[in-house]
C-alpha cells in the first residue's frame, strides 16, 4: 500500500472543494478583517428610483397606502384597500329600482336589493301606501295601479334609504279607477286570517258589459275584456299593512254601481273596519277619503251586509 505525503492529501482536499463549489473563496485582506463581508449587489441597487420591494414576492409586499396618507407615513399608516360589500350570493350591495307603465294603466315595479333579503319596503304612489317584503334574493316585483298619468313612485327601507322614479302612464286617460285599501288589523272574515270582512263589488249595468256582471275578488274579470273596452277588472294586492282592492273600468263603459259587501261572523261582529278610498280623477291627483265602518252586533251573525251608499257610483259618459 502506497502512502502519500501529508501535503499531498491537503492539496487533494482543496482540489475537491474547488470541484464542488466551482470557485474559491476570495482571500481576506488583513486590513479588512473587521469589515462586513462583501455581498453581491442586486441589479439596479444604488440607482435613483430603485424600489427594494420590487424584489419581494407579492405576498410579502406592503398593502397599498391608505388614501390620504402623507409621504412620511409610518408602518401604521398602511391599510388594505376597502373591500366591496357583497350579498351571500356574491352580488354587489346596491339597490336598483325600475318602474315602467304596463297595459291597463298599471305600473310594473321591479326592485333589486341583494343585501336586503326579507326587508320591508314601503311603496308610495299618489296617496297609495303599501308595505311589502323582498324575497330571499332581495327582489320585489309587483304590478301597481296608476292613479295619475305622470307621477312619482318610490320605494323606501327602514334605515331611511329611498329610491324614486318618475312614471309616465300614457293610457291613464282611457280608464277610471277606484282603490279601497283595507288596513291590516281589521276584523278578519272566515275566508282567511287577515282578510277583511267586507269586499268591494262593482256592478256594471251598461249594455257593453257582460250580462249580470258583478265583479269582486272571486269574480275579477280579465285584462282582455278591460283592454277591449267591454268591461272592468278587479285586482287584489295583499301587503303587510293591508289589502288593496282595485277596480278599473274603461271610460266609455257607462254606469257602474259600487258597494261594500260581506257576511257578519263571530270573528268580525261589532268590530271596526278602517279603510282608505282613492279615486282616480280625470285631472290632478286622486280623490282620497277615509272610511270608519263598524260591523253589526253579534246578534246578527249570519246576515249578509251590503253597503250601497258608502261609495258613490261611477257614472262614466259613454261615447
Amino acid at each position: 500500500m502506497q502512502i502519500f505525503p501529508r501535503r499531498w492529501a491537503a492539496m487533494a482536499v482543496i482540489a475537491l472543494g474547488t470541484l464542488v463549489s466551482g470557485t474559491l473563496p476570495a482571500p481576506v485582506v488583513a486590513g479588512d478583517a473587521g469589515a462586513a463581508p462583501h455581498l453581491p449587489r442586486a441589479p439596479g441597487a444604488g440607482r435613483a428610483g430603485f424600489d427594494p420591494g420590487a424584489l419581494l414576492p407579492l405576498s410579502a409586499r406592503p398593502a397599498d397606502r391608505a388614501e390620504g396618507a402623507g409621504d412620511n407615513a409610518g408602518p401604521g399608516d398602511w391599510a388594505r384597500a376597502p373591500e366591496r360589500r357583497l350579498s351571500p350570493y356574491g352580488m354587489p350591495c346596491r339597490e336598483e329600482l325600475s318602474a315602467v307603465s304596463a297595459p291597463g294603466a298599471m305600473i310594473r315595479l321591479t326592485l333589486f336589493a341583494p343585501c336586503r333579503a326579507g326587508a320591508t319596503v314601503r311603496i308610495e304612489h299618489a296617496g297609495l301606501v303599501l308595505e311589502m317584503p323582498t324575497d330571499s334574493m332581495g327582489a320585489l316585483r309587483v304590478d301597481l295601479p296608476a292613479l295619475v298619468g305622470l307621477g312619482e313612485l318610490s320605494a323606501g327601507f327602514e334605515d331611511g334609504t329611498r329610491l324614486a322614479r318618475t312614471v309616465v302612464v300614457p293610457d291613464m286617460g282611457e280608464f277610471t279607477r277606484v282603490v279601497v285599501l283595507w288596513e291590516r288589523g281589521a276584523a278578519s272574515g272566515d275566508e282567511g286570517v287577515g282578510e277583511p270582512p267586507l269586499a268591494l263589488h262593482a256592478r256594471e249595468v251598461a249594455r257593453t258589459a257582460a250580462k249580470g256582471a258583478d265583479l269582486w275578488h272571486r269574480q275579477p274579470g280579465n285584462s282582455g275584456r278591460l283592454l277591449r273596452g267591454q268591461g272592468g277588472r278587479m285586482t287584489v294586492i295583499d301587503a303587510d299593512n293591508g289589502r288593496a282592492e282595485v277596480y278599473t273600468a274603461p271610460r266609455r263603459l257607462g254606469t257602474v254601481r259600487l258597494s261594500l259587501e260581506g257576511e257578519v261572523t263571530q270573528a268580525n261582529c261589532s268590530q271596526a273596519v278602517p279603510a282608505t278610498v282613492l279615486r282616480a280623477a280625470p285631472a290632478g291627483g286622486p280623490e282620497r277619503s277615509a272610511l270608519s265602518l263598524r260591523m253589526p252586533g253579534c246578534a246578527r251573525v249570519g246576515e249578509y251586509l251590503r253597503l250601497k251608499s258608502v261609495l258613490p257610483d261611477l257614472k262614466i259618459a259613454r261615447n
